[in-house]
C-alpha cells in the first residue's frame, strides 16, 4: 500500500481498498512521515513551504539509528562469543547482518509532520488535530503532492466530503498563488483542479439540499473540529469558491444565518431592539419553522446546536416513538413536527417569547442595524463638535466624549490585534495575517494614527489649535468614507461599493502614467518661460504639477502660454514669462495626448471594471454578507461595535 501510493498507483489503491483494508489502522505517524519525505514530486510542497517561510525540517528522528546501532554492536560481538562460542559462525553471520542494517546510513527526513501541519495553518487559516483522521490525511497529502485521481478517490471515502473538499480547494488556491509567474501551466492545472473539485462538493451538496433544506444548512453552517471551527462557508468564500456560493443552498445558508431564521423590515428591527414586545407581532416578524431531523444517537450534533443559539432552533432531536407497528406514515413524517412542539413552542403552535428574543438578539442582522444607527449617530456627534464645540483654550463636555470614543476605538483595534496572535500561524505572519484577512484593517491603522495625532495636539490647546483641529477634520473625513464598510453588506450598494475599490486600485496605476506626461510638460514649459531664473523658489515646483494638473479640468492658462502678464511691463525670463514658440506647441501635443487619449482611456478602463462586476453581483453580495457574520461573531461589544 505504501509504495502505490508513493508510485502514484490509484487503481490499486482502490483495489487494495475493496477488498477491506481499514484505513484507520493503516494511518500513522510513521507511515505519513515515509510518505511526505519518500514521494518524489516535491516541487510544489517546497515551494508552498518557502511562500510561507518555513524550514524544511524540524528535526530528524533517523539520525538517532546511527549512534543506536553502535551501541548495539559493542553490547552483542562479546555477548555473542561468550554464549554461542567460536564456532557458531550462522547465527553470528545473522547478528552481524542485523547490525549493518542498523548502521545502514538511512535516508534523511526532509521534512517532518509539525512542518506540514504548520504549512496547512498558513494556507488554510485553521489549525488541525494531532490525531490524524484517516483519508483526510491522504487526502491532503494527495493535493501537496499533485495527484488528482489519488484526490478524487479519497475524497469519496472521507466521513466529511465537504469540508474536506473546501479544504482542498483552499489548498489549490494557495498553491496557484504560491507558483511562480512564468509557470502559467502549472497555475492552470491548480485553477483546474479546483474547479473540479468545487464541482464534485457542488454535487453533493445540491443532492442534500434537495432532500432537505435544514440538514444541509445545519452542514455548511456547523463547526466542525476537524477544521478548527470554520464552517463550509467560511472556507468556500476564503476559496472564492464563487459557483459554490451562488448555489442556491449557500446562499440559503448563508441567509439563513444571517437572519438567524427572522424576517423584518430594518425599520421594524430597529425599533423592536428597543422594544422587545413587537416581537409577539406575526405580522411585523416572521419566524422560521425549518428544522434538521436528527437521530438519537447524534450527541455531538445536539451538544454543538446547544453551545450555538443561533443554531439551536435548526436542530430538532427525533424522540417520537414507534412502539406501535399500526402507526400512519403520516405520523412518522410529521414526527419532527410534533417534537418541535415540545419546549420552544405555545399550545397555539406559536413560538415562545424568550426564544423569539434569543434569535431576533443573536442574529447578526440586528446586531448589523443596530451597529449602522449608533454609527450614523456618532457622526453626527462628531460633526457638531467640529462645528460648535471645539475650543481653542479649554476641553468642553462634548469634546471629551468624542476622545473617549476616540480612545475605545484604538483599544478595539489593539484587541483585534491580540486576538489575530492567538490564531494559528508563525509569530511573524500573525500582523500581517491580521490587516490581509480583512481590507478595511490597514484603513482603521490610519484612521488610528490620525486620531491620536489630533488627541496629541489637543495638549497644547491654544498653540496648536488649528493643527488640531486640521487633523480631526481630516479624521472624521476618513471616518465618513468608513460608512462604505457598512453599506458593503447591501445588496445594491455593496456591488457599487467594490467598484468604486477596484477602480481606485485602477486609478493608481493610471497616475503612474500620466505622471510622465504632467510634470515632464510642467517643467519644460516653466523652464522656456522663466528662461533666467536661477534661484530657488519652493512656488515654482508647485507650479510644475499645479498648473498641468489644471489643464486636465479646461483651465488651460493661455495668457500664460504666450507670455501674457497683465502685471509685467517687461518679459525678463525671471519674474515675468519670456514668449517661447515651443510653448504653445507642447501645450497642443500634451492636451491632445492626455485630454483626449489618456483620459478616454481611464474611462475604458472604468468601464470594464464595471462590467466585470456586474456579471457576479449575487456570489459576490453573499460573500460580503458572510464576512459582516464572522466580523460580528469576532467582534465584543464596544463603543465601535454595538454587538451582544
Amino acid at each position: 500500500m505504501n509504495l502505490a501510493l508513493v508510485e502514484n498507483r490509484p487503481d490499486f489503491v482502490e483495489l487494495v481498498l475493496e477488498m477491506g483494508l481499514d484505513v484507520n489502522r493503516f494511518v500513522n505517524h510513521i507511515r505519513l512521515r515515509y510518505l511526505y519525505n519518500n514521494t518524489s514530486e516535491t516541487e510544489i510542497l517546497k515551494t508552498c513551504l518557502k511562500a510561507c517561510n518555513l524550514p524544511l525540517q524540524d528535526i530528524s528522528l533517523r539520525k538517532r539509528n546511527l549512534v543506536a546501532a553502535g551501541l548495539v554492536e559493542k553490547a552483542i560481538d562479546p555477548m555473542a562469543e561468550m554464549i554461542m562460542g567460536p564456532n557458531s559462525s550462522s547465527k553470528l553471520f545473522v547478528l552481524s547482518t542485523v547490525v549493518k542494517k542498523l548502521r545502514r546510513k538511512p535516508r534523511e527526513d526532509w521534512i517532518s509532520l509539525r512542518t506540514v501541519g504548520r504549512l496547512l495553518q498558513e494556507m488554510v487559516g485553521c489549525s488541525f488535530p494531532d490525531v490524524y483522521w484517516d483519508e483526510a490525511e491522504l487526502f491532503i497529502w494527495a493535493v501537496l503532492f499533485d495527484r488528482p485521481q489519488m484526490v478524487a478517490l479519497f475524497l469519496r471515502l472521507a466521513r466529511e466530503p465537504v469540508s474536506l473538499g473546501l479544504i482542498g480547494c483552499n489548498l489549490y488556491e494557495k498553491i496557484a498563488k504560491y507558483l511562480p509567474l512564468y509557470d502559467t501551466d502549472g497555475r492552470l492545472r491548480m485553477i483546474t483542479q479546483k474547479l473540479q473539485l468545487e464541482a464534485a462538493i457542488l454535487q453533493v451538496v445540491d443532492r442534500c439540499y434537495e432532500a432537505s433544506h435544514g440538514k444541509t444548512t445545519y452542514l455548511l453552517d456547523r463547526r466542525s473540529e476537524n477544521t478548527d471551527g470554520c464552517t463550509c462557508t467560511e472556507l468556500a468564500a476564503q476559496a472564492h469558491c464563487l459557483k459554490f456560493m451562488s448555489s442556491a443552498s449557500c446562499q440559503y445558508a448563508v441567509d439563513f444565518e444571517w437572519c438567524a431564521g427572522v424576517k423584518a423590515n430594518p425599520a421594524v428591527t430597529i425599533c423592536a431592539y428597543f422594544c422587545p414586545l413587537l416581537l409577539l407581532s406575526d405580522k411585523l416578524f416572521i419566524f422560521s419553522t425549518e428544522s434538521a431531523v436528527l437521530d438519537d444517537d447524534d450527541d455531538d450534533v445536539e451538544e454543538e446546536a446547544a453551545n450555538r443559539p443561533d443554531m439551536h432552533h435548526l436542530v430538532v432531536s427525533n424522540t417520537y416513538s414507534t412502539e406501535d407497528s399500526g402507526g400512519d406514515e403520516d405520523d412518522e413524517d410529521d414526527a419532527g413536527e410534533a417534537d418541535a412542539d415540545g419546549s420552544d413552542y405555545n399550545a397555539d403552535g406559536r413560538l415562545k417569547l424568550f426564544v423569539r428574543i434569543q434569535r431576533f438578539y443573536t442574529a447578526p442582522r440586528t446586531k448589523f442595524y443596530v451597529q449602522f444607527l449608533a454609527y450614523i449617530i456618532f457622526l453626527i456627534f462628531y460633526a457638531y463638535v467640529l462645528l460648535f464645540a471645539f475650543y481653542p483654550t479649554y476641553l468642553s463636555a462634548c469634546e471629551i466624549v468624542l476622545m473617549v470614543y476616540l480612545a475605545s476605538f484604538f483599544v478595539e483595534t489593539i484587541r483585534g490585534v491580540i486576538k489575530s496572535a492567538q490564531q494559528p500561524g508563525t509569530y511573524n505572519s500573525r500582523p500581517r495575517k491580521w490587516i490581509t484577512s480583512y481590507s478595511w484593517h490597514g484603513y482603521d491603522i490610519i484612521l488610528n494614527i490620525t486620531n491620536i495625532t489630533s488627541l496629541l495636539l489637543r495638549i497644547g490647546l491654544d498653540t496648536t489649535f488649528i493643527y488640531a483641529k486640521s487633523v480631526s477634520a481630516i479624521s472624521y473625513i476618513l471616518f465618513f468614507i468608513r460608512l462604505f464598510q457598512l453599506y458593503s453588506a447591501h445588496h445594491k450598494l455593496g456591488p457599487k461599493v467594490q467598484m468604486i475599490t477596484q477602480m481606485f486600485k485602477e486609478l493608481l496605476i493610471f497616475m503612474l502614467i500620466l505622471a510622465v506626461f504632467l510634470v515632464s510638460s510642467g517643467v519644460v514649459m516653466e523652464s522656456l518661460l522663466y528662461p533666467y531664473r536661477t534661484e530657488f523658489n519652493a512656488s515654482v515646483l508647485l507650479n510644475v504639477v499645479y498648473i498641468p494638473y489644471y489643464r486636465i479640468y479646461g483651465e488651460l492658462n493661455l495668457d500664460e502660454s504666450n507670455a501674457i502678464n497683465s502685471g509685467c511691463t517687461e518679459s525678463d525670463g525671471i519674474t515675468c514669462p519670456m514668449y517661447n514658440f515651443l510653448v504653445p506647441l507642447l501645450m497642443a501635443i500634451y492636451m491632445i495626448t492626455v485630454v483626449v487619449l489618456l483620459i478616454n482611456l481611464l474611462i475604458a478602463i472604468f468601464r470594464y471594471v464595471g462590467s466585470v462586476f456586474r456579471l457576479l453581483p449575487i456570489t459576490t453580495h453573499w460573500c460580503r454578507v458572510l464576512k459582516r457574520i464572522i466580523l460580528g461573531a469576532n467582534n465584543a461589544w464596544t463603543c465601535r461595535n454595538t454587538t451582544i
